[in-house]
């Protein structure tokens, strides 16, 4: 039962840490391409 629970609050943690990587990502680099290509590895993996 815990170890399930753990690996739910780690998944919401990741389904939040990546928008939160991408969001840096496209501030430090205002290249679309990258952050397409960040979007569509994001969605292929989910």
């Amino acid at each position: 039962m815990e170890l399930g629970l753990a690996f739910t609050l780690c998944g919401l943690g990741i389904c939040f840490l990546i928008p939160a990587f991408i969001l840096v990502f496209v501030n430090r680099s205002k290249t679309t391409r990258c952050t397409v290509t960040t979007v569509a590895t994001v969605k292929d993996i989910g």
